[in-house]
């Protein structure tokens, strides 16, 4: 699955990803030794243009036709609902390709803080919000539970070269994975394959039920880094999973076909601060796929597969420790 993050802003409230749109299956990659592009040599998108006329603002809702991010937005195509003002800020609810982004503005618009508003005492504001928003609009009750998202399959990019990344970038990239909120299942002494992944990703699950069997025979380890690609149910849920007493148990529960395992929990505000910190990360490194499998080859170099892996036994036949 492709997935676009919207750049980070810099908040007191919790970072969170933008949406994620899919496209058509495409074969999947196979490991190429390659390593991430740089984050100091990604360049970043040229803005649109500023609209110089100012349509009036509708009644109640504030006017946001001077905040260049929210413009950029509907010309792609985003359609903007406003969810209302809560502890002296703007809500807003965005839509595009059946995926949601929520983000708040400061009064006068003055700066824009993208992610769930939480109250003082750890209330998720912006879920009870969206129910608000929800009641009475069938389209929006449609993208919260997920009816309107495509099935379409992940697209396979030809990963960088390592010769073109920066000397120990993909030493680095790995290292920072590991140092992030993970979840390992599998023996400790086994070797260690990193899977970046959201818990609503079919591809992810799919990419899993590859790799479960090996697991379970004690030959292969897996580390899942969990992001919120898909939108607020994603951040939501991906969080909720994070403060399980037994994530572990709880993800193969979910696989095994209990959908409700991760629904209706309130994620602590330390979980939602792991699962943003996660897509930060990988928004850092510009990875825009899940699932996004890293391992250490025989080589001793680490090897990636963009996708759903063509099988088991491919990344078993080249696994090395590590």
């Amino acid at each position: 699955m492709r997935f676009f993050l919207i750049p980070a802003f810099a908040s007191l409230l919790l970072a969170a990803p933008a949406w994620a749109g899919e496209k058509k299956a495409e074969k999947p990659a196979s490991p190429v030794t390659a390593a991430p592009p740089s984050p100091e040599k990604a360049a970043a998108p040229e803005p649109l243009p500023v609209e110089t006329e100012k349509p009036p603002a509708a009644t109640g809702v504030p006017d946001t036709s001077s905040i260049l991010f929210m413009q950029n937005l509907r010309r792609a195509g985003t359609t903007i609902y406003y969810l209302g003002p809560a502890l002296g800020l703007d809500g807003w609810f965005a839509v595009k390709d059946g995926q949601v982004q929520i983000f708040y503005t400061t009064p006068g618009q003055k700066a824009l803080i993208v992610g769930a508003l939480l109250s003082p005492e750890g209330a998720n504001i912006s879920q009870q919000q969206i129910l608000a928003l929800a009641n009475g609009r069938p389209e929006i009750q449609a993208i919260l539970k997920g009816e309107s998202m495509p099935a379409a399959a992940s697209v396979p990019r030809q990963p960088v070269p390592q010769a073109s990344a920066p000397s120990g970038g993909a030493e680095k990239f790995y290292a920072e994975l590991l140092a992030g909120r993970t979840v390992t299942l599998g023996p400790p002494k086994a070797p260690r394959l990193v899977m970046i992944m959201d818990v609503n990703c079919h591809h992810c699950h799919n990419a899993w039920k590859k790799l479960a069997p090996l697991v379970d025979q004690g030959k292969l380890r897996v580390t899942l880094f969990p992001i919120a690609a898909m939108g607020a149910k994603s951040q939501m849920e991906g969080a909720a999973w994070l403060g399980l007493k037994d994530p572990v148990s709880a993800w193969k529960k979910y696989m095994a076909g209990d959908t409700e395992i991760f629904k209706d929990k309130m994620p602590a505000p330390e979980h939602m601060t792991a699962l943003a910190g996660n897509t930060t990360l990988i928004q850092k490194w510009k990875v825009d796929h899940t699932p996004y499998l890293l391992y250490r080859g025989r080589s001793g170099k680490i090897r990636l597969v963009v996708g759903e892996p063509k099988s088991a036994d491919v990344i078993m036949n080249d696994i090395g420790g590590g």
